[in-house]
């Protein structure tokens, strides 16, 4: 069965998003989850029924965002972000410019949250290779550089992801994702 789903998200700066993918492939490697290479690495804001058009106006990110450590929400791999109340207040501006509320189509798919997403059906041990060992009982760590440690720079994107899950509607076999469109967030005024 193939799922259509529309997300809102915001996504790094490309620097940011290199370290991102470093790290996705870090988490492929040490459990074979797979799923971890296919999604670029964002901030879930909303999903959407239907395509929606860029915005008609700016938006400012009020401060910067800093990388902490990874967590697990709903068996999704997320980076938590220190300054998580700004994106939700960016959010919250960015979705009352559309009017119309979005929705949450699957939480084992991809939870709604302010961090940064990373991978989904992420579970501890996916390698059987590992299974015994430190790598099977604990998140892989993150350590970026520390000239990405922090980042006030985002762009809004618009997503399409086309999924297909095997009969039993569980393990994702086959993904598809298409950018429709970004735009610039401004960055916080200097002080």
């Amino acid at each position: 069965m193939t799922e259509k789903y529309y997300l809102l998200g915001l996504t790094p700066p490309l620097t940011v998003t290199a370290a991102l993918q470093h790290y996705q492939e870090k988490v492929f490697s040490l459990t074979g989850n797979v799923s971890a290479l296919c999604f670029s690495p964002l901030i879930p804001l909303c999903f959407f029924e239907t395509p929606l058009s860029p915005p008609k106006r700016d938006f400012r990110l009020t401060g910067p965002l800093k990388l902490m450590q990874p967590f697990v929400l709903n068996t999704s791999l997320f980076l938590e972000l220190q300054g998580a109340a700004l994106i939700d207040t960016l959010k919250a501006e960015i979705i009352s410019c559309y009017g119309q509320n979005g929705y949450n189509p699957s939480k084992e798919f991809l939870p709604l949250n302010s961090s940064l997403f990373i991978a989904p059906d992420f579970l501890l041990p996916v390698n059987p290779a590992i299974e015994n060992s430190a790598a099977a009982t604990a998140l892989p760590t993150f350590s970026p550089e520390d000239n990405i440690k922090s980042f006030s720079s985002l762009t809004l994107c618009f997503f399409e992801y086309r999924i297909f899950r095997g009969k039993d509607h569980g393990e994702i076999q086959e993904f598809g994702e298409t950018l429709h469109w970004e735009a610039r967030i401004r960055k916080p005024k200097a002080c």
